[in-house]
């Protein structure tokens, strides 16, 4: 049982959106399915190694499809690399780039500028400059884009406004060759950063409230409208993201597109680990500070490995958070979910909060948790 916590511990940092399909192929065109329960969803386009918005219409379609930009760049975009768009790296600069090269003038031809990803490339500037007016936070007309900002903002953006679905009060905007929305765009963090700050939260000094930013304390709200999507919010009882069902207007910032984006904004860095209702840790009868082997627990509770070493962990809420993660449901079938190192289920505190797949139907596992089932 400490063991399966070590893996949930874990998954904090490596967590990933658990509607992505398990054998997902980056290199698939974008396809849009069939259907008319039309949604938001993200493709990987190897042309401008980014992944981008698209109208996705319920059903069908193939594996090159996900729910947040985080997840598509997070498993499609190559690490290290930083040119965009096609043709988009020159072979021969006008100097060698070494990898201790600081980008500087006059060391890529004409039409190219230095960029610094993994190390020094030139990349095709119309290229650039079209990805990074994409990315800005200002639309042509110097209005605000909308969006989420935790430490840096990042829009959601398309090929064209035929395949962006913009909120009752936005539009969208023609910028260049690559479209723009005024798009709500959940924060969308490099991998990299996302597992520092799972760490250290906003000890880093950063402004985490105020207006655009997310409130993890606020209730799960709702929304409202008709036009129901998978959402996620910060539950502070369970210490963990939900799913719940968003009407597709209003509601609060406590509101994520994958559980990844909701735990990288929300999760506390306080290393706790015990979670759920009522006493959820007492002290140990015994501890011994790098074993939970050797640490004795109080009746009703088990031990748990947190950043601080072995904690005693209310036994019954640890269970239900077991079978609220584990990859099978109840009657043996498969949970709907993701794997990589770990498996991370999509779950919430009762199947009126889930929309699951056709080839799915929900169950509630325990008293705290359901989750989408495969049928059999």
């Amino acid at each position: 049982m400490a063991r399966r916590f070590i893996a949930l511990f874990l998954v904090s940092f490596l967590d990933f959106s658990t509607c992505i399909p398990f054998d997902y192929d980056c290199s698939a065109p974008k396809h849009p399915g069939s259907g008319n329960n039309v949604t938001q969803q993200f493709y990987y386009d190897p042309d401008w190694n980014v992944c981008l918005a698209f109208k996705y219409h319920g059903a069908g379609g193939n594996t090159n499809r996900f729910e947040s930009r985080t997840d598509c760049e997070l498993l499609c975009v190559p690490a290290g690399s930083a040119c965009k768009g096609p043709e988009n790296s020159a072979e021969n600069p006008v100097e060698p780039l070494k990898c201790t090269d600081r980008c500087g003038p006059d060391v890529c031809p004409k039409g190219y500028s230095c960029i610094f990803g993994g190390t020094p490339i030139c990349c095709h500037k119309e290229n650039q400059e079209a990805f990074n007016a994409a990315e800005s936070d200002k639309c042509p007309d110097g209005s605000k884009a909308n969006g989420v900002m935790t430490f840096y903002f990042r829009a959601t953006f398309a090929h064209s406004c035929d395949e962006l679905t913009c909120g009752p009060k936005q539009k969208c905007v023609q910028i260049n060759k690559v479209d723009r929305s005024e798009y709500i765009a959940v924060v969308d963090m490099a991998y990299v950063t996302t597992l520092v700050l799972l760490f250290l939260g906003s000890s880093l000094g950063a402004p985490t409230e105020g207006p655009g930013f997310p409130d993890c304390s606020a209730s799960k709200d709702a929304g409202n409208g008709k036009n129901f999507v998978q959402k996620f919010y910060f539950n502070e009882t369970w210490n963990s993201c939900f799913a719940f069902k968003y009407g597709g207007s209003g509601g609060n910032t406590n509101k994520f597109d994958s559980r990844r984006d909701c735990e990288s904004s929300c999760l506390p860095a306080d290393g706790s680990v015990c979670s759920g209702p009522g006493e959820t840790f007492a002290d140990p009868i015994k501890r011994a500070m790098d074993s939970c082997d050797n640490t004795e627990c109080p009746k009703g509770y088990e031990c748990m490995y947190g950043m601080g070493g072995p904690t005693c962990c209310l036994k019954e809420n640890s269970d239900a958070i077991n079978q609220g993660y584990d990859e099978k449901c109840p009657d043996g079938s498969k949970a709907d979910g993701f794997m990589k190192e770990y498996f991370v289920a999509t779950f919430a505190h009762s199947c009126d909060e889930l929309i699951c797949g056709p080839k799915q139907k929900c169950q509630q596992v325990n008293k705290y948790f359901a989750k989408c089932c495969a049928t059999k």
